[in-house]
């Protein structure tokens, strides 16, 4: 999670993730800092995240939000406050989507 957050706050949070869930099988606490250098960012600037105070803050915040509404699984979303879950496909979040739309313009 420190990862995820370090390489998003360098814009590179959706690259990183795909590069974990590519080497899913492979992974290793080496292969944190691997990854970042495979996908061209700053070694240094995503060491120095890894490190941040306000990097771990913000994976906490995430964590207590997630306790706070009972988010038991990933991927979880809230569409106005509706809490789904599960693996949905592009149509079906669409329209998921959409349909809040159409209640809440």
């Amino acid at each position: 999670a420190l990862a995820i957050e370090a390489a998003a706050k360098m814009g590179q949070a959706w690259p990183y993730i795909i590069k974990l869930y590519e080497n899913f099988d492979a992974f290793s606490l080496n292969s944190i800092s691997k990854y970042a250098s495979e996908l061209n960012m700053d070694a240094t600037q995503f060491s120095t995240l890894l490190k941040d105070k306000a990097t771990r803050a913000a994976v906490v915040d995430s964590k207590k939000e997630g306790l706070k509404n009972t988010v038991a699984s990933t991927p979880t979303f809230f569409i106005n406050g509706h809490k789904v879950e599960g693996i949905f496909d592009v149509d079906s979040m669409i329209s998921m989507l959409e349909e809040a739309i159409e209640k809440n313009p």
